[in-house]
């Protein structure tokens, strides 16, 4: 099962320093200047103001980077413990843009399904650094398909689950995104479900990331989102004080 799958101490939060270096180089460049500027300017003002700022920068990024160990380490979301594993055949399609830790993952919980994986990275739209550092660090899962969000389109009925995962806030573009999710609601069995995972931009991202958790959509966003879509959140989980879950489902069935 899914406790198989296991993961090297410390991968989440190294990985978060390496996809996102220039931050912290920046960061720390800025620190140092700050430090600076309080030992050695004669301005007692000038002083505290950098003396504080170089706090702030310190406080920040340590803050930034504990969370990230809280988040893809410590906790379990690795696991996706939100869903029981089971040996049944389902048919199941995981989306992802280029990084993929999770289709493993969705293999050791539903052995006999049928897994179908697909990459929906354009480096012309999706244009996140980060996204493009990782994306040279890990090999797809085999047999993974490369599509366009804006032209895929997706056998209807076919899925019993269909999961993005740290994924979907990658499409940068509102109506692409909305477009994109209602083709995916197209795809779903009668009684087939998406689940979406993703930080939402709240008081606890924004404690944490400062400006990155600008890169997040709110919890009213999704919504929206999925309304659009001609989606219904069944049920939304609060996985810890950063990441929420969505399972959604088709406002109508039977499309």
């Amino acid at each position: 099962m899914a406790q198989l799958v296991k993961r090297k101490a410390f991968l989440g939060v190294t990985n978060i320093i390496r996809f996102n270096w220039h931050f912290y180089v920046l960061a720390s460049l800025l620190f140092i200047l700050m430090v600076f500027i309080a030992r050695f300017s004669s301005i007692y003002i000038l002083q505290q103001v950098s003396l504080i700022g170089a706090i702030l920068i310190l406080i920040s990024t340590s803050l930034s980077i504990f969370v990230s160990w809280y988040i893809y380490d410590f906790t379990n979301i690795y696991q996706l413990p939100f869903i029981k594993a089971s040996g049944e055949s389902f048919s199941i399609a995981n989306f992802n843009a280029g990084f993929d830790e999770f289709s493993p993952v969705i293999k050791c919980k539903f052995p006999n399904a049928s897994l179908d994986v697909f990459d929906f990275y354009n480096p012309a739209r999706h244009t996140e650094i980060s996204v493009k550092r990782a994306r040279k660090s890990i090999k797809p899962y085999p047999g993974t398909r490369i599509i366009d969000t804006n032209t895929f389109v997706p056998e209807a009925d076919k899925y019993d689950t269909v999961f993005l995962i740290f994924s979907a806030h990658e499409i940068r573009d509102t109506k692409e995104r909305i477009t994109f999710l209602h083709l995916l609601e197209t795809s779903l069995k009668a009684s087939g479900k998406i689940y979406v995972m993703e930080h939402t931009r709240n008081l606890a991202n924004l404690v944490a990331f400062n400006l990155g958790s600008l890169h997040f959509y709110s919890d009213k966003s999704w919504k929206n989102c999925f309304m659009l879509a001609k989606l219904k959140v069944k049920r939304q989980y609060k996985l810890n004080p950063f990441i929420n879950l969505y399972e959604v489902i088709a406002n109508d069935p039977t499309h």
